[in-house]
């Protein structure tokens, strides 16, 4: 009986909720689907978690008084999808995506503007004469050039677990005297990932950037500094004379990876500048259902440098002519394998990878 009682009063105190809260007891409901609301949506998003908007001198307000205007409620997804997209290009941020069914929108120019050196066929056909092996998850090329120097090309930090692979690499790399590092035209990927591999080359625990996350309304609301570190683990480790190829095609997590492997006194970067886009970004959905995708941090260098739009340039940068595009041989692969030979010959430094048991 009293069981029955306490499910009375229960029942009674529920419908007196409904009654007189009926709006908070129900689930909320999704923003209206319509042009005017997934504009506003797209904007206060962005307004709300955009990273770069004071580093770019971008003024937000003002883009939104003049794309605004153009969605009523009868626009079209055509149309809606071309003044959105238009509204993104001002960020200028190869991280920053707009897709919709029957379209998608990416910034490009920060590699599409300059002429691509690097050709994975020409390596494989003409330095290894295709006596080369490739990775179990074909994340990574590798063999040796020369009997002195071993070479390791990095497809990619996408994905996760698949760094364990560098153990048996650098084992089978352990009789070189120098190694290079090719990362030209990776796109990035998972920044653990980036990390895990980097790990692999740091003789000692490493301080190689800051980072600070949007946090606020205000568009110069951010966290304090976060300090990004290297240190060494895995099985194998590689720490001694080592070459990082870049070109603008290496972008986000690669160009973190070339920020950690710059602090390390025996590593070289050669090459071109890097593509210029450090943001970590977030996924997004409008009520459409179009997904897009919105930076949230700043990454900078020890040295205070934000390399988001400028990139990271090599230590020893390598210029192409354009003979040089349709010649059998890779430019900068070859200024590398000389700068290792004159080091190794010049210094008559041994092999000083480390095994790690």
């Amino acid at each position: 009986m009293r069981l029955f009682r306490i499910k009375i009063l229960l029942f009674l105190f529920v419908l007196t909720f409904i009654n007189t809260s009926c709006d908070k007891f129900l689930l909320p409901k999704d923003p209206p689907d319509n042009p005017i609301e997934n504009f506003n949506t797209l904007w206060k998003e962005y307004d709300a978690h955009y990273s770069y908007f004071i580093y770019k001198k971008v003024n937000w307000d003002s883009l939104y008084s003049v794309y605004r205007p153009q969605i009523t409620e009868n626009t079209n997804n055509d149309r809606l999808f071309t003044v959105m997209a238009h509204m993104l290009s001002n960020l200028k941020d190869g991280h920053v995506y707009l897709k919709s069914p029957f379209q998608i929108y990416t910034y490009d120019d920060w590699y599409e503007n300059y002429v691509d050196h690097f050709n994975l066929t020409v390596i494989e056909e003409n330095y290894f004469k295709n006596n080369y092996k490739i990775a179990p998850t074909r994340k990574m090329l590798y063999g040796q050039l020369t009997p002195e120097i071993g070479y390791i090309y990095i497809i990619t930090f996408g994905g996760t677990g698949w760094t364990s692979e560098l153990d048996p690499i650098l084992k089978n790399l352990h009789d070189t005297n120098g190694l290079i590092i090719d990362i030209r035209d990776n796109f990035g990927g998972n920044d653990y990932t980036m990390l895990s591999a980097a790990d692999h080359f740091t003789d000692q625990k490493r301080l190689f950037r800051y980072i600070r996350y949007r946090n606020g309304p205000k568009h110069d609301d951010f966290t304090a500094p976060i300090k990004g570190y290297i240190k060494p683990s895995g099985k194998t480790r590689y720490t001694g004379n080592i070459v990082v190829l870049t070109n603008r095609g290496v972008f986000s997590a690669a160009e973190s990876f070339v920020l950690a492997m710059n602090t390390l006194p025996y590593v070289t970067t050669i090459g071109d500048t890097t593509g210029g886009g450090t943001a970590n970004p977030i996924d997004r959905e409008l009520p459409n259902g179009w997904t897009y995708s919105i930076s949230t941090w700043i990454e900078t260098s020890l040295n205070g440098i934000v390399h988001e739009g400028i990139g990271i340039p090599p230590k020893i940068p390598v210029k192409w002519g354009k003979t040089d595009l349709s010649s059998s041989k890779d430019l900068t692969l070859e200024t590398a394998i000389n700068y290792l030979t004159r080091i190794i010959h010049d210094n008559k430094i041994d092999n000083t990878y480390n095994i790690v048991n």
